[in-house]
């Protein structure tokens, strides 16, 4: 799914995630690759090719970088050496540890996060999207 909302180069930049997609014995991920998850409760999707993303972090920014594929229920997030964007998601990046024809049963607690707006990673309310934007149209 990420390789089809990114750009054909992609692939030159995460060589081994092209192996572990066409070899089904390929288990693992490098450690500068995760994968989270999460539920999303609303209508909307989104998806998003490899983009950068900074945040303020406890007073500091962050920059991250990430790549979305939001169609409900799901929402899935890559990112590419850099930390979650949001402690919410749940890391499932150790399913790619399994073997292909191996069997696990697992119960997870994903969270449910709105999406609401197109940016990637952006789970906030409806009514702080809405605050965001008047208070940016008064600006």
């Amino acid at each position: 799914m990420f390789f089809s909302v990114n750009s054909p180069s992609f692939r030159d930049e995460v060589p081994y995630l092209v192996q572990f997609v066409l070899d089904k014995r390929t288990t693992g991920l490098p450690p500068d690759i995760r994968i989270l998850a999460a539920y999303t409760a609303g209508p909307q999707s989104r998806s998003a090719g490899k983009s950068g993303l900074l945040a303020e972090v406890g007073g500091n920014p962050q920059a991250y970088a990430v790549s979305e594929i939001t169609f409900p229920p799901f929402v899935f997030v890559m990112t590419l050496a850099s930390p979650s964007p949001d402690q919410r998601l749940l890391d499932i990046s150790p399913f790619a540890s399994y073997g292909y024809d191996e069997r696990r049963e697992l119960y997870l607690s994903l969270p449910v996060l709105a999406v609401n707006a197109p940016y990637p990673t952006d789970y906030r309310p409806v009514d702080e999207v809405v605050r965001a934007a008047a208070m940016h149209q008064a600006l």
